[in-house]
């Protein structure tokens, strides 16, 4: 399965379910707002497969945050914690730089 993210204003990101995953978790790592740590705990452990940072209804405390996590943060992170001998790991940060792209615009 799948996972999707979408920043608003016709910005998606969609990725192998290991890669959602991944970012899920890292945004639930670094995330401070409360209310928005709980709405991705929440997505998580409901395996919904989507963060929606538009839908007010979760990300209306936070979302702010949580672009910027994404735009400065993610790829940092992923380049410490991934092994260099990683499979694939050059792909994987080029799909994260994507998501840091989209996020920033």
């Amino acid at each position: 399965m799948a996972g999707d993210v979408f920043i608003g204003d016709d910005r998606h990101w969609a990725a192998s379910s290991s890669m959602y995953n991944w970012v899920l978790d890292a945004l639930i790592d670094h995330a401070t707002t409360p209310t928005a740590k709980a709405a991705l705990i929440e997505i998580r452990d409901a395996s919904l497969g989507i963060i929606d940072l538009a839908d007010d209804d979760y990300f209306a405390e936070g979302g702010d945050e949580l672009l910027t996590i994404i735009a400065t943060r993610l790829v940092p992170h992923a380049q410490r914690q991934f092994p260099q001998d990683m499979p694939a790991r050059a792909a994987f940060l080029r799909q994260l730089n994507t998501l840091a792209d989209l996020a920033g615009a």
